[in-house]
């Protein structure tokens, strides 16, 4: 074998050791502003982290890629123009070696919030989770619903 020959195997077998070591790592996730008004403080929390963005515009959007540590919903919320917090809107659920693309869509209709969810991230064949998040979401909470506010404590 000369020697070209030998040097262009070896770097055959390189870029395909290369390309096989590559991985998807993470989750992109798209939040959709599709209202008219400014979105502010929009928050996502996810196994092991958060992010936070300060503003969406009006029919704007944001795209992040996470990669989640362990296993967890989605769970995001945000505030309007007139600072009232809405919350929490739970997702799909996202963990270690997940990937795919999961797109979070605000609207409005008929002056209230909607939260849409998009998408479903999926485990990479073979990975188990190495840890289990402690804080599990009420097993009646469903997908962009928002849980009820606590009544206010009442003065003894």
């Amino acid at each position: 074998m000369n020697r070209k020959t030998l040097l262009f195997m070896m770097l055959l077998a390189m870029a395909c050791f290369s390309l096989s070591a590559c991985k998807n790592r993470g989750i992109y996730v798209t939040t959709y502003n599709d209202t008219d008004e400014k979105l502010f403080e929009l928050g996502m929390v996810y196994g092991s982290g958060h992010y936070d963005v300060p503003r969406i515009a009006p029919h704007d959007k944001h795209v992040v890629i996470i990669a989640p540590l362990y296993e967890n919903r989605l769970e995001f919320r945000f505030r309007d123009k007139n600072g009232k917090l809405h919350f929490p809107y739970y997702g799909p659920r996202v963990g270690y070696e997940y990937h795919g693309e999961v797109e979070v869509h605000v609207s409005m209709q008929n002056g209230d919030y909607i939260v849409r969810f998009d998408g479903a991230p999926v485990p990479t064949p073979g990975v188990d989770q190495p840890y289990r998040s402690p804080k599990e979401e009420a097993p009646h909470a469903q997908e962009a619903t928002p849980t009820p506010e606590a009544p206010p404590a009442q003065k003894k």
